[in-house]
C-alpha cells in the first residue's frame, strides 16, 4: 500500500526539479551532471555525518516499535532528494543571475518523435553541430514541424550552460 507520506516525498523531491527545469532548464542535459555529482557526494557525506552523530539505532522492543519502524520514513528518502534540489537550485542559479546578452541564432527543425517521451530535434547553432533535444511538453515546441526554420533567443546562462528564452 502507498502511503500519502510516500507521494509527499515524492513532490517535495521532484517538484522543485520539475518546476526549474520548465522555468529555467538548459538546451544541454549535461548541465545536469555537475550539479547532480555535487548533490550525491553532499547527501552520503550529510547522512554520514548525521548517522555517525546519532549513534547506533537501538532495535525495536515491542511489535508497535517494529512495525512504526518499518512505517516510517527512513532519513535516506530525504537524502535522496539532496541531489535533485542541487540541481533545481543550479539551474534557478543560472538563470536568475545571468547579465549576458540575449542572442538570436537561426536554427531548422529536423525530426519530431511521439511516444512516451516526445522530442523536437533542432540543428545545433554551437560550433561543432549536432541536435538540440528539446522536449515537447512546452507549446512553443509543440507547435513547430519538421523543415521549419526557427530563430531561437537564447542566453548563456551564469554558469556558462546555454538557455533557451524563446523560440520565434
Amino acid at each position: 500500500m502507498r502511503s500519502p507520506m510516500m507521494f509527499a516525498w515524492i513532490a517535495a523531491a521532484f517538484g522543485p526539479l520539475v518546476a526549474a527545469e520548465r522555468l529555467y532548464g538548459s538546451i544541454d542535459w549535461r548541465s545536469w551532471l555537475v550539479p547532480l555529482v555535487l548533490g550525491v557526494v553532499v547527501a552520503v557525506a550529510g547522512a554520514a555525518l548525521v548517522t555517525r552523530a546519532k549513534g547506533p539505532t537501538p532495535p525495536p522492543r515491542t511489535a508497535s516499535e517494529r512495525l512504526a519502524s518499518r512505517r516510517a520514513p527512513t532519513s535516506w528518502l530525504w537524502w535522496g532528494a539532496v541531489p535533485w534540489w542541487t540541481v533545481a537550485l543550479a539551474l534557478l542559479l543560472n538563470a536568475e543571475l545571468d547579465e549576458s546578452p540575449v542572442c538570436e541564432r537561426g536554427s531548422t527543425v529536423l525530426r519530431k518523435t511521439e511516444g512516451g517521451r516526445p522530442r523536437t530535434y533542432l540543428r545545433d547553432f554551437r560550433p561543432g553541430g549536432g541536435e538540440i533535444a528539446l522536449r515537447s511538453h512546452d507549446a512553443r515546441v509543440r507547435r513547430l514541424y519538421v523543415g521549419q526554420e526557427v530563430t531561437l533567443v537564447v542566453r548563456s546562462g551564469w554558469f556558462g550552460w546555454t538557455r533557451l528564452v524563446e523560440i520565434r
